[in-house]
């Protein structure tokens, strides 16, 4: 980090998205899966040990949160996420390009938004977007965002 003449990756001064990261994450890499596992299994009977895969999913859904953190510190916006490959952002405020703030229906009921984070050269999973903050801390998260760039 020092020689590419970054900040330091402050882990401890990360906060943690909303709780309702969890629930959202139950729907999406839970539910919408073992649906599919299921009719694949109801189709295709010999197919059932891909049930086993059900679990892992549960325990990756339930451990997001956690691993899910954020912050602003003086020089960067930094980001961490993900439970097995674990991937961390430091973006120098003077890097963010543009940033967004959506929801999704689901997102819409449980009241959470993400802060989508723009800078050159970052694509689909590989950008500092911020998932599942509550409406109004995303807000506020933009706001001070755009501020300090």
């Amino acid at each position: 980090m020092a020689e590419a003449g970054l900040p330091a990756f402050e882990r401890l001064a990360l906060r943690p998205v909303s709780w309702r990261h969890v629930p959202r994450a139950m729907v999406h890499h839970v539910l919408l899966p073992a649906l599919a596992l299921g009719a694949a299994v109801f189709f295709f009977p010999p197919a059932w040990p891909i049930l086993f895969l059900l679990p892992f999913l549960l325990g990756g859904a339930l451990l997001g949160r956690r691993f899910h953190r954020y912050g602003l510190l003086p020089e960067s916006f930094q980001v961490a996420r993900g439970v097995l490959a674990q991937q961390d952002w430091v973006v120098p405020y003077g890097r963010i390009q543009t940033v967004t703030v959506r929801q999704g229906p689901l997102q819409r009921l449980l009241g959470v938004a993400t802060v989508g984070v723009d800078t050159a050269g970052a694509a689909g999973l590989l950008r500092p977007d911020v998932t599942d903050v509550a409406e109004a801390d995303a807000v506020a998260l933009a706001r001070e965002l755009i501020e300090r760039v």
